[in-house]
């Protein structure tokens, strides 16, 4: 039984900032300092140190995981455990139960698991320690494995050792991150379909119909006599096309994929005392914002998180919009206005019992470009038509946040409008493979340029520079520093 519950908790969790070393309570030895003298992630690929880390994240917990990686991973964690068995007897993908020792003092009843290069994680020799979770416990295994050898792991220095092995690609990497951080079921699928591979199959074709308009380009310069045939031309065009098309299309919905894992922001707005916070509090099942007769109740910008349709909202209830000779209000109406400059959705609310006022002629003005949804409160006060006229049919709700008519219709668009800006395939690339691919696109732009002016020398560097680029996700090729900087420092220690 014990096995099955250690197994089930192999995979390392996101444990976020660093794991304090400090000194047990019962040891005469000093804290290995694990702050200091660290290498950037930049100075990854120099690192030939076995590394080791805290796997699980921090505070009281049943069972903590210890990660140790890199060629004396053996060697430095044999010499503290102890068993029935030598360590150097232990059979590899093998649960077994021993104790840690810190010389002749008892640290702790562990189960342990060894890897045998590559067939780990990270594709070298590694351990992996089930201890009793709890700070004090975990500290002094990592102190006690730094004492013998193993250096201090970096933010995601465990997966940039798989990449850089050759054991996964780096968008693959990218996902199990995106698996880790994601704040909703439908953001886990989006990151579950990328770790699959679904962006290689995506990557793979589009690289070999480059490869094949390659070489036929490549026979036209080594034998000019045979020169390109005209059909081949128009071939090896509608290939580079084809490939330009292609990326536009990824990188598209790529941006709208960009919602399952980074959320949106949609701002409630409107008039002081129009049922902004009533509605609000509708919306995120709560009395969150106090509600009152009195306008101008709300000063200042509340918000929660809703999970629409699989994506993670955050929702703003903001001050009333009005011209006010109290700063405070004044402040507050000036957040509002920042706030609409920069979320995703707006939500004007206006009082459907009465007209229009010119204040808020003059917002609706200012935000019909941004296509709000407006929500024509107060309903159960009665319905003024010409307000109700004043506003695109498709994008109104006539609702009453006292009686809560009307809600249902709003909510379920409110849901759609997020579903239906959703692709139905795609996967999510950060900024940075995004930059990999726009940059393999402008070499194709250059090849498209220079096949049509029949410089088929510097349209075969094109293409070969555009194939190098794109070797960067298939896995051939690391990518610069920088990319794999921005890439790995959003990783957890541990992982």
């Amino acid at each position: 039984m014990l096995c099955r519950l250690f197994s089930s908790l192999c995979s390392a969790e996101c444990r976020p900032g660093s794991f304090s070393t400090g000194r047990h309570s019962t040891s005469s030895h000093s804290a290995i300092n694990t702050s200091s003298n660290v290498p950037t992630i930049k100075q990854m690929p120099l690192r030939n140190e076995t590394i080791c880390a805290v796997a699980t994240p921090p505070g009281k917990g049943a069972i903590g995981i210890v990660r140790v990686s890199g060629k004396e991973a053996f060697g430095i964690v044999g010499s503290v455990f102890r068993a029935k068995l030598p360590f150097d007897k232990l059979l590899e993908r093998t649960v077994y139960l021993g104790r840690l020792y810190d010389g002749k003092e008892f640290v702790d009843e562990v189960l342990i698991v060894k890897y045998v290069a590559p067939a780990s994680y990270t594709g070298e020799d590694m351990v992996e320690i089930f201890a009793h979770g709890g700070t004090r416990i975990l500290s002094w295994i990592i102190e006690l494995l730094q004492r013998r050898g193993a250096s201090p792991a970096l933010p995601g220095e465990f997966t940039f050792r798989a990449v850089s092995n050759g054991k996964m690609t780096i968008e693959k990497a990218e996902s199990i991150n995106e698996m880790i951080t994601s704040r909703t079921r439908r953001g886990l699928e989006l990151a579950r379909r990328k770790f699959n591979g679904s962006f290689e199959r995506f990557i793979l074709p589009l690289e070999g119909n480059l490869k094949e308009a390659l070489v036929n380009i490549e026979a036209s310069i080594d034998f000019p006599e045979q020169g390109i045939k005209p059909a081949d031309v128009s071939r090896i065009q509608q290939t580079v096309a084809s490939a330009i098309s292609r990326i536009d299309e990824m990188l598209e919905k790529s941006e709208r994929c960009n919602l399952l894992l980074d959320g949106a922001e949609v701002i409630l707005c409107g008039a002081p005392n129009v049922g902004k916070s009533s509605i609000f509090n509708i919306l995120v099942r709560d009395e969150r914002v106090i509600v009152s007769d009195e306008p101008g109740t709300t000063r200042d910008l509340v918000d929660a998180t809703l999970n629409i349709a699989g994506v993670p909202v955050r929702l703003y209830d903001s001050a009333g919009i009005r011209t006010s000779g109290d700063s405070i209000e004044l402040e507050g109406v000036r957040r509002t206005w920042h706030k609409i400059e920069r979320v995703d959705l707006i939500l004007l609310v206006v009082d459907v019992s009465k007209p229009v006022s010119d204040d808020e002629k003059k917002v609706i003005g200012e935000l019909l470009d941004r296509e709000p949804f407006f929500l024509l409160n107060k309903a159960d006060l009665g319905v003024n038509e010409e307000t109700i006229s004043a506003f695109p049919e498709e994008r109104r709700f006539v609702i009453s946040a006292k009686t809560k008519d009307g809600m249902d219709r709003f909510e379920a668009a409110f849901e759609r409008f997020f579903d239906e800006h959703l692709p139905v395939d795609g996967v999510f690339l950060s900024a940075s493979l995004s930059g990999i691919l726009m940059k393999a696109k402008r070499f194709l732009a250059l090849a498209k340029q220079n096949i049509y002016q029949e410089a088929y020398d510097l349209a075969a560097s094109d293409i070969r520079e555009a194939l190098d680029t794109l070797s960067f996700l298939t896995g051939k090729n690391l990518p610069p520093e920088e990319i794999l900087d921005s890439i790995f420092s959003r990783f957890c220690i541990g992982k």
